[in-house]
């Protein structure tokens, strides 16, 4: 296959091109700085005034692009930026398949379990509707532009994805090797987790499987608050886990992404899970003594 990748550079990004690779495809990054490739089968591709240059016979193109949300304060700009980001790559994803021909055979799209808000303390499928805050509202314009492609798409809402080389696990596990790991505010937040394996693995699922379309939740079946998940990652790491991080001290630090800490969702894969998919890592103590052996 031929795979068209923006977003190819992040954490999540590498995985995949790597996983490709592997399985002998070719690989094109949609990149702002272009450099030539030693590995074979990969190429880097100048994303330059929105555009993405035309090439023919893509079969799949997935786009993972976007600002980190957690990357700086939360300010009226770097909240458009956070927008902007995401919608202008999209609907340069969305003008490439609709010039190309033949067209790609599925369109795979970053969203996020942030489509669902932060409030609600219900185990949440792919049916449960939009939340109302600042999160759900880049989601839905997001999903709504990814769904202008005139082929099949699949929307990926994506949780807490777990790897030894991004992701959240290296920023949680430092305060456990002082003796100072333990849940965040009061740890009844919901935690929808899942090992980057099988956020690998389930996209290529989904490239495969013709039925698949709209939203996919990419969390592990495995439901559980923050504070379960510290318990778990304690005895694993060998260290205390009752050490709770204040959630006033949080807030004072991060103001109003704090939300990104003391918020959270219960997120069930209902679609994957329905459609036979097989998880390679359904426990968070599988997952996590998989990555931490």
């Amino acid at each position: 296959m031929k795979i068209l990748i923006t977003g190819g550079t992040g954490f999540i990004g590498k995985h995949l091109t790597h996983h490709f690779l592997i399985q002998k495809n070719e690989v094109y990054i949609l990149t702002r700085k272009p450099t030539p490739s030693e590995k074979t089968g990969l190429i880097y591709l100048p994303y330059e005034n929105g555009k993405i240059p035309k090439i023919q016979n893509i079969d799949v193109v997935i786009n993972l692009a976007g600002a980190g949300i957690a990357d700086k304060n939360w300010t009226k700009a770097y909240k458009q930026e956070i927008l902007e980001s995401r919608i202008s790559v999209t609907r340069a994803c969305v003008e490439f398949i609709v010039q190309s021909e033949p067209k790609p055979k599925v369109f795979i799209s970053s969203s996020a379990i942030g489509y669902y808000g932060t409030k609600s303390t219900k185990i949440l499928d792919e049916h449960a509707p939009a939340g109302k805050d600042f999160l759900s509202e880049i989601a839905l314009q997001w999903e709504k532009e990814a769904l202008k492609a005139p082929i099949r798409t699949v929307l990926l809402r994506t949780g807490i994805v777990l790897g030894n080389d991004g992701g959240a696990l290296p920023k949680i596990i430092p305060p456990f090797k002082f003796y100072a790991g333990g849940h965040i505010g009061d740890g009844k937040q919901g935690f929808p987790w899942i090992h980057i394996q099988d956020v690998v693995n389930l996209i290529d699922w989904a490239i495969h499987n013709e039925k698949v379309s709209g939203p996919l939740n990419i969390v592990a079946p495995e439901t559980m608050n923050n504070a379960q998940f510290a318990k778990i990652l304690g005895k694993i790491l060998k260290k205390p886990s009752g050490l709770p991080l204040p959630a006033c001290l949080i807030k004072t630090l991060l103001g109003e992404r704090a939300m990104l800490l003391l918020e959270g969702q219960f997120v069930y894969p209902k679609k994957a899970i329905e459609m036979g998919y097989q998880f390679i890592f359904p426990t968070a103590e599988a997952a996590l003594n998989h990555l931490l052996a």
